[in-house]
């Protein structure tokens, strides 16, 4: 039997007699009934809970049949048994006055009815107390776990920082290199032009010309290469410094 037959049989047995006590809730019968309202073995407290959801639904015939057959509320009376109950509930003497203006029939269909509702929205709020009270454990195990796995798969920032500057300075000395070839071909090949025998003054005045530019410049080249590369440290060790910050702000921030 599941959950909303169980409760609807709670229900059938509970309006008998007198209706809704905390002396029939202490029956092993409505155990279950009593797990479901959130007080488990408190037949008092259940006696509570049903009670306050009961008068909490939206009026209408449904609910004061429920209401009726149960004996919840202030205008119910015990009046000797549930078939009393139902008779005086709907005596055409009254007129529309009565607790259900219909008749016997249609007032044991509400009921039934009533009965049916009053067990689901029993269930979905035992459902949402369950949620409400597995789900910081299972947030808490999923942290763990996260920072577990994150602890694992941390990517080395430092080694790769350190990398890059690496690969940075080489390229920083390979530009060096290649300036002090350059220059010294270009020294070779003017000094050649100039020691030709053959060449006129005004070539020779080219030459020279030409090689002092190509000394500046490469002096230039080194002196700008020495500056790039400090210019690159420091930017590395900006972005090292960013990067450091960044991974601890995340850390913080999930482990808050």
């Amino acid at each position: 039997m599941d959950d909303e037959a169980t409760l609807i049989a709670s229900f059938e047995s509970l309006r008998k007699r007198d209706g809704l006590t905390v002396e029939k809730l202490r029956d092993e019968r409505h155990a279950r009934l009593l797990v479901m309202l959130g007080a488990e073995e408190k037949a008092e407290e259940g006696f509570e809970r049903l009670t306050d959801l009961v008068l909490s639904l939206r009026d209408s015939f449904i609910t004061r049949s429920v209401r009726n057959a149960l004996v919840i509320g202030d205008d119910i009376q015990t009046r000797g048994g549930l078939e009393e109950r139902r008779a005086w509930a709907v005596d055409r003497n009254l007129g529309k006055s009565a607790l259900i203006p219909r008749d016997r029939r249609t007032h044991c269909r509400y009921e039934a009815r009533g009965f049916k509702e009053l067990a689901r929205s029993i269930i979905r709020q035992h459902t949402q107390r369950s949620l409400y009270e597995v789900t910081p454990s299972l947030m808490n195990e999923f942290l763990r776990e996260y920072r577990a796995q994150r602890e694992k798969r941390q990517p080395d920032w430092d080694a790769m920082v350190k990398e890059v500057d690496e690969q940075m300075r080489q390229a920083g000395r390979f530009g060096q290199y290649a300036f002090v070839v350059f220059g010294v071909f270009g020294l070779v090949f003017f000094s050649f032009l100039i020691s030709r025998p053959y060449a006129s003054t005004y070539e020779k005045l080219f030459a020279a010309v030409a090689m002092i530019a190509v000394e500046l410049l490469f002096m230039v080249g080194i002196i700008d290469m020495g500056r790039k590369s400090e210019r690159s440290s420091t930017i590395i060790e900006g972005a090292r410094k960013l990067i450091r910050e960044t991974t601890l702000w995340r850390r913080k921030g999930i482990d808050d």
